[in-house]
């Protein structure tokens, strides 16, 4: 009896061994096959993360793009309209079959039209409006025009506005900003990187200078305030000036 039960230990320890063994083989080849469409935006390839950034290592200072990059974002009278992806529908919890371009950002003329962030076009002057490259071609159709009917998909209920601007024009597109060779990925994988990006250093200004704050200037003793009080004495913020 002491000697079964001195076996019995080995034998399922190895037991268990096996089955994880196998439980993660599986799971492995199973993320490997999946689609990228089914494993989701968050997804790193499987055994060769190197590959997805062997054109960052290798390109040169800038080289430009090697060919034409997917579309990121289109301005167009006031509208910042960026594409929904699996990874937005994901986010913000919309149907999976949905088809258009999100307003991410509204002011001057779509603002005053009464176009909302989070809205969704999805048709311009009844034209339907799948991605981006649709809402630039219907952009086109009615550059000169001053004014517009547009179709939103606003909280899952279609609703009908009229763009108004002193000329409409056509959607002015970006892709992605470029990056420096060697770049370490700052959001999930997306995909190759160089299918968005172009690789190099001329891209943007940096430090960027809508970030940059600059101090105070210094104010002469006893000068009226020039903003409303924000709860500090003056030399807080500012070099006082005798006069």
């Amino acid at each position: 009896m002491k000697k079964l039960s001195q076996n019995i230990l080995p034998l399922g320890l190895l037991v268990v061994l096996v089955v994880i063994f196998l439980a993660v083989f599986d799971i492995a080849g199973k993320w490997e096959s999946e689609p990228e469409a089914e494993r989701g935006a968050y997804a790193v390839p499987a055994r060769n993360p190197q590959a997805m950034v062997a054109a960052l290592q290798t390109a040169g200072p800038n080289p430009g793009p090697a060919k034409p990059l997917k579309l990121q974002e289109g301005h167009w009278a006031g509208m910042e309209a960026i594409c929904i992806t699996t990874e937005l529908i994901k986010k913000l919890k919309l149907p999976p079959d949905i088809k258009g371009v999100l307003l991410d950002e509204v002011t001057l003329a779509a603002a005053t039209s009464g176009f909302m962030a989070g809205d969704i076009v999805v048709e311009i002057n009844r034209r339907p409006v799948r991605d981006l490259k649709e809402f630039r071609e219907c952009t086109m159709a009615v550059k000169d025009r001053k004014s517009v009917e547009v179709t939103v998909d606003r909280k899952r209920v279609l609703t009908k506005l009229v763009l108004q601007a002193d000329i409409l024009g056509i959607a002015q597109m970006e892709s992605a900003p470029m990056v420096p060779a060697g770049s370490i990925a700052p959001h999930p994988y997306r995909g190759p990187c160089t299918d968005c990006h172009s690789i190099g250093t001329t891209g943007e200004l940096s430090p960027d200078p809508g970030a940059i704050i600059l101090p105070p200037p210094p104010i002469p003793v006893g000068a009226v305030p020039p903003h409303r009080d924000w709860g500090k004495d003056c030399f807080s913020c500012h070099g006082l000036i005798k006069q």
